[in-house]
């Protein structure tokens, strides 16, 4: 189906604004917890609360997404999200526990992974060629979101506290819903509302759980690699500097992006390895590089080169793999980067604590060797 350019365009840019107020949600819940007087170990649990309840719901709202269009999905969901977002502002520091947990649980679970359900949208109305450069573009422009988010709600704590930057935070995600509903009616009917004949369940192809398990450890990967960041810039005495670091990797993620947007749509599989070899082979700088921040800082952008073509190149192995119920399809793989995220943090952290920051990097590269060494075994057993 023809689709004009600038109507993709114009949701996809949409999307990205509503995405930027979803990647402010976890280091805003820390900041209203810590200024009411919480503890570190509480805003801990609490953002865990919100990321488990995220990518436990993404799947069933994907489906949700494929039955009855992205866009009244998200905008059931999202305003849900930024009510328990409010609720958990107002008992900040007056509700036990438990309750401030559930709340947090409670909004990632009805938050809908908007990326996945935007590409779940679009990819039947792409020719082949067109959804692998999009998919280029929407993970690189991710990366801007990432970025985007903090700084939003940095000038809005600067300007007012940290709660009201949350409340306004979720003003923004339902605002974002209503927006992104808007526009997204003046695509075909078609795309916009869903449709009955799903087809089989995206987790019965063997291609999707192979792609899953690599997703797995590229998460691991990233997950790793951002805790041991803040592990070697506190071992040089260095821990505020640890957003910089950051975004100095984020910036190397832009510019692999950009370079991925002029690949052909062939020949996927070979060049996921090959970006998995590259992922090991620069996290393996990092090793030593941890010794010294100006490296440390080189090294980063170098690996980081290899993240948002990662992405790209999962996005756009999907419709090959999976057969309808696209939007769910893309949300397996949303829930897979953020438990390998968990996962990677976690042995990071505990190696990290146990040998230096180096180990938590070394991690960070036998996770992407891991994910070479499956998509070859996978590749093999595919022939």
């Amino acid at each position: 189906m023809a689709v004009a350019t600038r109507s993709i365009a114009l949701l996809f840019a949409v999307s990205y604004i509503a995405r930027v107020p979803v990647t402010a949600i976890t280091l805003g819940l820390i900041l209203v917890l810590r200024e009411s007087g919480r503890g570190y170990d509480l805003a801990g649990l609490a953002t865990g609360a919100y990321v488990v309840g995220l990518s436990l719901t993404a799947p069933f709202i994907g489906r949700l997404a494929d039955r009855f269009g992205a866009p009244r999905v998200f905008l059931a969901g999202a305003p849900l999200c930024a009510i328990g977002l409010v609720g958990l502002v107002a008992g900040a520091d007056s509700l036990p526990v438990p309750a401030l947990l559930a709340l947090a649980a409670l909004a990632g679970a009805a938050l809908p992974p908007l990326g996945a359900l935007t590409r779940g949208l679009m990819t039947p109305l792409l020719s082949e060629e067109r959804r692998t450069r999009l998919f280029a573009i929407d993970a690189t422009a991710q990366e801007l979101c990432f970025i985007g988010g903090p700084l939003v709600l940095a000038a809005l704590v600067a300007v007012g506290t940290a709660s009201q930057a949350l409340v306004v935070i979720a003003a923004m995600l339902a605002a974002g819903a209503v927006l992104y509903w808007r526009v997204a009616s003046r695509l075909p009917r078609v795309a916009t509302d869903g449709t009955r004949e799903l087809g089989a369940a995206p987790f019965r192809y063997g291609g999707l759980r192979a792609l899953l398990a690599v997703t797995i450890l590229v998460g691991a990967m990233f997950g790793a690699i951002e805790l041991s960041i803040a592990a070697a810039l506190e071992d040089h005495g260095d821990r505020d500097l640890a957003g910089t670091y950051l975004a100095i990797w984020s910036a190397g993620s832009l510019l692999g992006g950009l370079a991925a947007v002029r690949w052909p749509g062939r020949n996927l599989e070979r060049r996921q390895q090959a970006l998995l070899f590259g992922a090991t082979c620069s996290a393996l700088l990092l090793v030593p590089a941890s010794t010294a921040p100006a490296l440390l800082a080189a090294a980063l952008f170098v690996h980081g080169i290899t993240q948002a073509p990662l992405m790209a190149v999962g996005y756009a192995i999907v419709p090959r793999v999976v057969e309808g119920r696209l939007s769910e399809a893309f949300s397996w793989l949303t829930s897979a980067v953020v438990g390998g995220i968990a996962i990677g943090t976690t042995l990071a952290g505990s190696a990290s604590d146990a040998y230096g920051a180096g180990a938590g990097f070394l991690i960070g590269a036998l996770a992407p060797a891991a994910a070479l060494a499956l998509a070859l075994a996978f590749l093999r057993a595919a022939r």
